[in-house]
């Protein structure tokens, strides 16, 4: 026999804590804000070195993967295809990626 109030009980489990999908949405926008806050008043630091984009411009795409080692510098650890659609970008100069971002900032 059941226990009275267990009907009431669903198999949602953590999505059923925060009032479903709806609640699971507004508290994840929360938690998002929350953390932009802090990134904007400096309370968590965030470092924006362009890592990566610079693997993306030094890549060869006839060989990508030459120095490619998990955490080495300008590792290009992307599938070959990437390296290919950047190919004609490595041809401009090392800021202009660069420069053209922070234009859209």
């Amino acid at each position: 026999m059941a226990q009275p109030g267990a009907a009431k009980l669903r198999p949602e489990g953590a999505i059923g804590l925060v009032g479903g999908w709806r609640g699971v949405r507004w508290l994840l926008t929360g938690i998002g804000l929350l953390l932009l806050g802090l990134v904007i008043f400096g309370v968590i630091p965030y470092d924006l070195h362009p890592n990566d984009s610079h693997a993306y411009w030094v890549v060869n795409p006839a060989d990508p993967y030459r120095d490619a080692r998990l955490g080495g510098v300008d590792a290009f650890l992307y599938a070959p295809a990437v390296a290919q659609l950047l190919a004609p970008f490595t041809h401009w100069p090392r800021r202009a990626p660069h420069t053209r971002w922070s234009s859209r900032a």
